[in-house]
């Protein structure tokens, strides 16, 4: 059997997890034996490269799963080492520990044509919703602004990969049947 990945990425607050797993279930309705991956969220207090090397080790086991389906659908993915590391050298371009060249090493040996969607929030102009994002964040009892950073660089990345975006905003079933529809046509 041929394992394949498709990802969804993005901001933090963006639906990552809640889509991850309707996205798994809406692909087994169409016939495909999918599951969704979760990161176990990173310890307290690791950022930079700590936070790079915890997430990479998290996805070691993709190079030999131990239980093979044909089809995983990632909340986060391998980009998000990146984004995290781009976005602290963004703070100050003396750091040296932003963990860049681990992600960047990650994503050259493992993940090249990775097929990825970013799921952001946008207003009814079509331009990113921060407010909305930040609210989703509070609710969750996070500070969004720690997320601010982040936030460019996916906005920077997805325009610069030519990945396609999609909206959250709106009902769950609207996000979920876009990212049926993207994630049948990856497939094909």
């Amino acid at each position: 059997m041929t394992t394949r990945w498709i990802c969804l990425d993005g901001p933090d607050g963006g639906g990552h997890s809640t889509h991850a797993d309707a996205l798994a279930a809406a692909l087994r309705d169409a016939g495909h034996d999918a599951r969704a991956y979760h990161h176990e969220p990173h310890p307290d207090g690791a950022v930079g490269l700590a936070r790079v090397v915890h997430y990479e080790r998290s996805r070691v086991w993709t190079r030999d799963p131990r239980e093979l389906h044909a089809v995983y659908v990632l909340d986060r993915g391998p980009w998000s080492g990146l984004v995290h590391a781009r976005a602290l050298e963004a703070q100050d371009t003396r750091r040296l520990d932003s963990g860049h060249s681990v992600a960047a090493m990650e994503l050259a040996l493992w993940w090249e044509g990775l097929p990825v969607v970013m799921l952001d929030v946008l207003g009814p102009d079509g331009a990113p919703d921060d407010a909305t994002l930040d609210a989703r964040l509070l609710l969750r009892g996070e500070d969004p602004r720690e997320s601010h950073h982040e936030r460019a660089q996916w906005r920077r990345l997805a325009a610069a990969e030519r990945w396609p975006v999609v909206d959250t905003s709106g009902p769950r079933e609207a996000t979920g049947a876009a990212l049926l529809a993207w994630a049948l046509r990856v497939l094909a």
